[in-house]
């Protein structure tokens, strides 16, 4: 029996048997393989995971535009949503196999959609664009007054109740949709966690910039908590949840990086001794008791690992991030020492690179005030050798083809995702998180967790980690894209060098399959009954617009006097730069580390640390002379 909805061609089939037949037949001339688990899925909800601009070509394809020379040689004129339609299993028969603890919905699974009908989902036709709604709300600068409460839109307004141009499953794998949970050689996944001195606070108290790390040192504030991204370790709660919505036989590790753990990251693993590249033999796989340590169950059958190696990573975090190095590093290991089919890294931090030496982050060096006085601290030397440019000239051998064009995502070696929150002395977005993001099929999440630290602060970021931990992990296999034009992307309305808040709401209308579902670009997190309500995050998409040397960044928040606002090279953003020492602002200072200083006596001055210290002796002042700081009359010192 056929059943018209919205224009498309939907096969209905009541028995379950019917159903399934009816899945091998539809999928048997295509050359997607599917395996005969036939887990039924009933729709649940809809997540968007990321948003990219694309560039949509005469022929009416469309491409990520991830780097700032895509943008230069193809116009962005659209967006693509990465979307996961998430199910609830609702039967299963193959018993011979582990139960799939992927309940995304994609092309091949069977829906139930009322007592005894069953729906192949087939793009086209059981599901297909007239089945979606896009609001672009809004594109706006990010930050932007919006987290205060105004609602107003300080960018432009994009398309509203849009039908998307284009619908597809965008696979990570090749010919199949599905795979068994019981196949060891489909999924591998390595989770990088920071643990640099963000994390627990350990950071120069004035910036809250990270500093050199060590056994013990001058950087150890009293008060570290205050100072720390996350004080109580909620990443590494995000993590456990992630891996236990991992299927069994997926291949998975853990893997921490900063300037104490060393040269290169280090895998978690309760196997002591050994060299990492055995460790890594040893432990990257599908045993979690090398992880977390025994369970209850398995103590009692004589298990004797702790997961000591992981409880630790609560309290060691200490020293800068060598952001690019870990991701380097793992990312070879994935593409030559893993073989599975389809491998992906998920990287959690606070921040950018703040290791290497060509980093906009890399500070060689700071200040600290001791006994109410300023002194220098050096940390020129460099934690990382590997640049974030040294890993671009690695991804552009493996991502595209001979002709420049990006590979399409089954053929691309290793996707990283990012999962981005806030520390105190790094608020912004990382373009170059973005753009690995974008460029290696991954996607990038962004955790505005400063702006969640009121009250209940650790529950907020932890209900907001492990939200993002379980999109990610409905979108292992790969997801769902919507592509929308937006013709203010191409006119030139939206500032060069911004990063850019995409706000709007992304709808599934009710039809054969689904409910009404609705997913809100917005800031602000109303969770279902009884979950975890986050009212400042900040749900919005993120991309760049990129600027060129002599561009106007005039468009950039109102600076002081001690700071001037720049195109940056390299992610080409606009941005601030401190002005050099000494030039002359406010009425009658100057600057100094930034800050606008002034002094009313004429015998104090500012030294090159902005400590107020006596000015030379012999100094004219208002009365005489400086003597030892004080103006004393006369012309000479006693």
């Amino acid at each position: 029996m056929t059943r018209s909805h919205l224009g498309r061609r939907v096969r209905w089939v009541a028995p379950w048997l019917g159903a399934a037949l009816l899945l091998l037949g539809a999928l048997g001339a295509c050359n997607y393989r599917w395996v005969a688990v036939l887990s039924t899925f009933q729709f649940k909800s809809m997540d968007v995971l990321s948003v990219f601009p694309a560039h949509r070509d005469e022929t009416g394809n469309y491409e990520r535009q991830c780097t700032p020379a895509d943008h230069a040689n193809a116009t962005v004129n659209s967006l693509l949503y990465s979307v996961n339609l998430v199910g609830t299993e609702v039967g299963g028969t193959d018993v011979s196999t582990e139960s799939d603890k992927d309940t995304s919905i994609r092309p091949g699974d069977l829906v139930k959609k009322g007592t005894n009908q069953r729906a192949v989902v087939q793009v086209g036709e059981t599901i297909s664009e007239a089945d979606f709604r896009v609001d672009v709300e809004c594109l706006e600068s990010y930050p932007d007054v919006d987290l205060t409460g105004v609602a107003a839109c300080q960018g432009v307004v994009g398309p509203r109740d849009a039908t998307p141009q284009k619908l597809n499953y965008r696979s990570y794998f090749t010919n199949e949709y599905r795979p068994s949970a019981s196949d060891r050689d489909a999924m591998a996944i390595a989770v990088l966690v920071d643990q640099s001195g963000s994390m627990k606070g350990f950071v120069e108290t004035e910036t809250d910039l990270e500093v050199m790390g060590g056994s013990s040192g001058p950087w150890d504030p009293v008060n570290f908590k205050a100072h720390a991204s996350d004080p109580d370790g909620q990443r590494l709660t995000a993590i456990k949840s992630f891996f236990s919505l991992l299927n069994p036989n997926d291949r998975a590790g853990v893997f921490q990086f900063g300037e104490t753990v060393g040269s290169t990251p280090k895998i978690v693993c309760d196997i002591a001794g050994a060299k990492e590249d055995d460790r890594r033999r040893d432990c990257f796989g599908a045993n979690r008791t090398v992880v977390f340590g025994c369970t209850t169950a398995e103590k009692a059958a004589g298990c004797t690992l702790t997961g000591k190696d992981f409880t630790t990573l609560g309290v060691n975090a200490k020293g800068r991030t060598p952001l690019w190095a870990a991701v380097s590093d793992v990312y070879s290991y994935m593409k030559s020492g893993v073989g599975s089919r389809v491998r992906h890294m998920v990287v959690i931090t606070d921040g950018p690179d703040t290791c290497h030496p060509d980093s906009p982050d890399f500070q060689p060096v700071l200040r600290q005030k001791k006994a109410g006085k300023y002194v220098e601290f050096k940390q020129d030397n460099a934690c990382a050798e590997t640049s974030f440019e040294n890993f671009l000239t690695v991804l552009e051998a493996d991502l595209k083809d001979g002709e420049g064009k990006y590979l399409p995502a089954n053929e691309v070696p290793v996707h990283v995702s990012f999962i981005q929150f806030q520390a105190l002395g790094y608020k912004d977005r990382d373009p170059r998180q973005q753009e690995i993001a974008c460029r290696t099929g991954g996607h990038y999440t962004f955790i505005n967790a400063q702006d969640l630290q009121t009250g209940t602060s650790a529950e907020s970021l932890r209900s907001a980690l492990l939200m993002a931990v379980q999109r990610l992990r409905g979108a292992l296999a790969g997801a769902w894209t919507l592509a929308v034009d937006v013709p203010d992307l191409a006119i030139g309305r939206l500032p060069l060098g911004s990063e850019l808040a995409v706000g709007g709401v992304v709808k599934l209308l009710s039809g054969d399959l689904t409910p009404d579902a609705q997913y809100d670009l917005r800031v602000g997190y109303v969770a279902p009954t009884g979950g975890q309500n986050i009212p400042g995050l900040d749900l919005r998409g993120a991309i760049r617009i990129p600027c060129a040397a002599g561009d106007s960044c005039a468009w950039y928040p109102a600076v002081d006097d001690c700071s001037s606002v720049a195109c940056r090279g390299g992610d080409q953003i606009c941005t601030t730069t401190q002005k050099p020492d000494d030039t002359v602002c406010g009425t009658d200072g100057a600057c100094c580390w930034a800050s606008c200083l002034t002094s009313t006596d004429d015998c104090k001055v500012y030294d090159a640390l902005c400590n107020l210290v006596n000015a030379a002796d012999l100094t004219t002042c208002a009365t005489g002379v400086c003597c030892s700081g004080a103006c004393t009359a006369g012309a000479t010192c006693p």
